[in-house]
């Protein structure tokens, strides 16, 4: 199981930047140009821009790579804002996956994957990742695989 959500990300990216821009630049119109005949257009101009600045900002979109080689899941993430860039991610054996759990909120727009491991004597979960920017197709491929090692994992767990 390897994929990543780049070219979605790319877009997000885009879509944070466009919107900042409009905003911007139509917040500088209304500000110092008197005479605006199209102030109005400009107002929804700005106030659309600013409510998809936030809308992207909610839903938290994130850029996230999943490797699976060598028995051995390997995650990496961050948030896909363009100038918060921090990466964070996690590996772990995949035959310590015991459960997870794929949340939506947000009117089915805004999903996170939560992971649970066994580790030595108890479980232990991961911080949640947002998959909101993974195409509905890639969180399907995730959530097949995931039910697919979880399996195999409790079937060699019977034995």
């Amino acid at each position: 199981m390897n994929f990543n959500n780049f070219l979605n990300v790319a877009k997000i990216r885009l879509g944070f930047i466009i919107s900042a821009t409009i905003f911007l630049i139509s917040l500088a119109m209304i500000l110092f140009v008197r005479n605006l005949e199209w102030k109005i257009v400009v107002q929804l101009f700005s106030g659309a821009a600013f409510i998809l600045y936030w809308l992207l900002h909610f839903i938290q979109p994130y850029y996230v790579s999943f490797v699976g080689k060598n028995k051995k899941m390997q995650i990496k993430y961050f948030y896909a804002h363009p100038f918060m860039r921090r990466v964070k991610g996690f590996e772990f054996t995949a035959s310590t996956l015991i459960d997870f759990e794929i949340r939506s909120s947000f009117f089915d727009l805004k999903h996170k994957l939560y992971l649970t491991v066994k580790t030595n004597k108890t479980r232990g979960e991961y911080p949640p990742i947002s998959i909101s920017a993974l195409p509905l197709r890639h969180r399907q491929v995730l959530e097949r695989e995931l039910t697919k090692l979880i399996a195999q994992n409790k079937r060699a767990g019977l034995r």
